[in-house]
């Protein structure tokens, strides 16, 4: 767990005790799940990054799943630039590949989708690769997004923003 800070190794040990080494990924997931039904963000990142390690430990195929889920906590606390590489090496890996993560693409949209976000305003050509990287990925006819809720968003960013036509296309296209 590099990705910790003292601080935050700590709160895991306060968090799961000495039971710690010995919980499976499945326990230290319900932990994850409890914080972060409770919008508790700190702990839930730590048990998040937590069960990625024991779940790659385990070789239950669910760490990068797990790790997004850790950015998604980080971002929620306003540590973008902490959550950025988890996401980045999340979308990095080849999710087709291994069965578990292509049965759970629905982490990788997401991963997509906050990358997206993260970069539309700061760093709109990041944004615009993004885009088109996730319509590759996902590939025709879904395409990216797929989502409901994620096109909706972006339709009404794109509507407003200068030079994002070829986008604005290929989303109607999407939305049908």
């Amino acid at each position: 767990m590099n990705e910790l800070l003292d601080s935050e190794r700590q709160l895991l040990v306060e968090l799961c005790g000495k039971k710690l080494r010995t919980l499976t990924s499945r326990e230290l997931s319900g932990k994850y799940h409890w914080r972060a039904d409770r919008s508790q963000w700190r702990e839930a990142f730590v048990l998040a990054l937590a069960t990625a390690e024991r779940a790659d430990e385990e070789h239950r195929g669910e760490g990068p799943m797990y790790r997004i889920r850790a950015a998604q906590a980080l971002i929620e606390l306003g540590e973008v630039e902490r959550a950025v590489p988890l996401l980045e090496d999340s979308i990095a890996r080849d999710w087709a590949a291994e069965p578990v993560l292509a049965q759970n693409e629905h982490f990788l949209h997401s991963a997509y989708t906050s990358l997206f976000e993260l970069n539309f305003k700061v760093t709109p050509e990041r944004a615009r690769a993004l885009f088109w990287k996730a319509n590759e990925v996902f590939g025709a006819p879904r395409g990216f997004p797929w989502v409901s809720p994620v096109q909706d968003s972006l339709r009404r960013k794109l509507a407003r923003a200068k030079g994002w036509d070829r986008e604005r296309e290929r989303l109607a296209e999407l939305m049908g």
